[in-house]
């Protein structure tokens, strides 16, 4: 009966290393038919600032990345298998920063790159929210990987809730912006960003893919810590 126990306990721990390993594969087959074979040939960007056209193409590719079913069960068995889901979506990043935007910069000097974002780029308020989009999406993405059902919703139930409360807030900060010049109402828009931040922190929602720099210092996408949602962006008469 030991000899028994032991021979079916291999051949179960075979088992999972199996599906481990197709899911591992599963996993990059279906990276690579979202991307080109196109890498090898690309000359990359490896230093110098990203500019705000390959930043655009960078948040245009990663959400149609974060939109297909396919990519999101693939996280989901990656995580059930024990990986990490969050390096998979790093390693995706890279490859639409190699192999989705013109002219391609190496993808680890790109996801470095996006910590400067706000600082660059902190008083257009369009870019400012296609950025902050992008952020959430990306954790949601990664929640729905990680999370049961029940607790995924309780989460978007509850940053709904704080979104509005925002979205109320930010019409007494405008009122509050009139009159400033554009450096004074750079600075305080990047307040306002922390603060937002600061309190989803606080309600226990903040995430860990990626570091937007009004909430915190090192990085974003996929690089340190950020708020799980998007704090409202300026419009566009805080900015004038």
């Amino acid at each position: 009966q030991t000899r028994t126990s032991t021979v079916l306990a291999r051949a179960k721990t075979a088992a999972l290393l199996t599906a481990r390993t197709f899911i591992a594969f599963a996993i990059m087959d279906w990276l690579s038919g979202f991307f080109q074979a196109e890498f090898a040939a690309k000359p990359l960007q490896r230093a110098g600032p990203i500019s705000k056209d390959q930043l655009i193409q960078f948040f245009t590719a990663g959400r149609v990345l974060f939109s297909q079913l396919e990519f999101k069960l693939a996280l989901r068995a990656g995580h059930a298998s024990g990986k990490s889901a969050q390096n998979l979506v790093d390693q995706a990043q890279a490859r639409i920063w190699e192999e989705k935007v013109e002219p391609a910069v190496q993808g680890d000097w790109g996801i470095e790159q996006l910590a400067s974002v706000i600082d660059r780029f902190g008083i257009d308020s369009e870019f400012l929210r296609m950025f902050y989009e992008f952020v959430a999406l990306e954790e949601k993405t990664l929640d729905e990987a990680e999370m049961i059902q029940k607790e995924f919703e309780a989460k978007y139930s509850q940053l709904a809730d704080l979104q509005q409360q925002f979205a109320t807030e930010m019409i007494t900060h405008e009122a509050e912006m009139a009159g400033m010049s554009e450096e004074e109402k750079r600075e305080f828009s990047l307040k306002i960003q922390a603060t937002m931040a600061r309190k989803l922190m606080e309600a226990g929602l903040g995430g860990t893919s990626m570091a937007a720099a009004g909430c915190c210092s090192n990085g974003a996408c996929s690089s340190g810590t950020h708020p799980s949602i998007a704090p409202p962006a300026l419009s566009d008469s805080m900015t004038r």
